[in-house]
């Protein structure tokens, strides 16, 4: 039983109003309540609650293979930041402009490897949110995972068309 927060009264769990004052009712994160018409005059409907939150297989692999890409590029882009900082560690330079072209390399591709780290760590966390809430995932986002994140996930994505 939901109790209306608005009027304290009590109402059935696949309620989505109070049935005293009409206050909206939140339900369960990740469920939904379908309705089903029994004949042609809407006072007969049956109202089935159900969960949404459950994932497949692919989905599954796909998200651990997500995360652990997400964790090699942050580990590969600090190990960049270190490189570099050894870089003008090591170049004995007190001028910006006498550094060695390997630590302005260095610079430059940890740099442009930042992008790459944020994308790779919103990409997973909005397909961990799409999958447990049921949403379908779009081939566009499929493809930026397969291009982006991790060929392997966007693989399975792409395999996975039962949304």
């Amino acid at each position: 039983m939901k109790v209306c927060p608005n009027c304290k009264t009590s109402n059935f769990d696949i309620d989505t109003k109070c049935t005293k004052c009409g206050y909206p009712l939140r339900l369960a994160p990740f469920e939904k309540v379908i309705a089903f018409p029994q004949n042609s005059a809407d006072e007969n409907t049956v109202f089935v609650k159900t969960r949404v939150n459950e994932t497949k297989g692919l989905q599954r692999v796909a998200k651990a293979f997500m995360i652990v890409s997400c964790v090699c590029h942050a580990v590969y882009f600090v190990l960049l930041l270190a490189m570099w900082i050894f870089s003008i560690v090591l170049s004995n330079s007190t001028e910006i402009f006498e550094l060695e072209i390997g630590a302005i390399t260095c610079f430059l591709v940890t740099i442009l490897y930042l992008p790459r780290v944020i994308i790779s760590i919103c990409m997973t966390n909005s397909y961990s949110y799409k999958i447990a809430s049921g949403k379908n995932v779009g081939v566009g986002f499929k493809i930026a995972t397969l291009l982006f994140v991790s060929a392997i996930s966007g693989i399975l994505m792409l395999c996975d068309n039962d949304n």
